[in-house]
């Protein structure tokens, strides 16, 4: 064999020897991948469906929060629109019966019947 051969059998040998470790590490992967697989299939899906039915449950109380929240402020306002104009009404009656009541007195000021001109104690 001349030196020529031996290097062309030492190359396919190695080559040979390069596909093994190559055919190794793909089988390797291979089960490591599929035991990946498996423990996500156990894990990771019963974790999934139980955040997604964490995330229905945090819809549902939202929506509620939200109706809750509507029906609050239904009621604030037909209270508010049942209250405010008697309130109003009442507000307008005190400053019309002040404003008549100063006029009283400023109005009597001169025929001498003003109780309002006696001099006030301070206590």
């Amino acid at each position: 064999m001349t030196v020529m051969e031996v290097s062309m059998l030492v190359i396919a040998v190695i080559n040979v020897v390069l596909m093994i470790a190559i055919v190794v590490m793909l089988l390797r992967v291979r089960k490591l991948l599929t035991s990946a697989e498996d423990v996500i299939k156990q894990h990771g899906v019963p974790l999934i469906e139980k955040l997604n039915q964490v995330a229905d449950d945090v819809k549902h109380i939202s929506q509620d929060a939200r109706r809750v929240e509507q029906r609050v402020a239904g009621a604030a306002t037909k209270v508010i629109d049942q209250v405010e104009p008697p309130i109003r009404q009442f507000a307008a009656l005190l400053a019309g019966v002040r404003a008549g009541v100063g006029k009283m007195f400023d109005a009597s000021h001169g025929n001498g019947y003003a109780v309002a001109n006696r001099p006030m104690r301070k206590e």
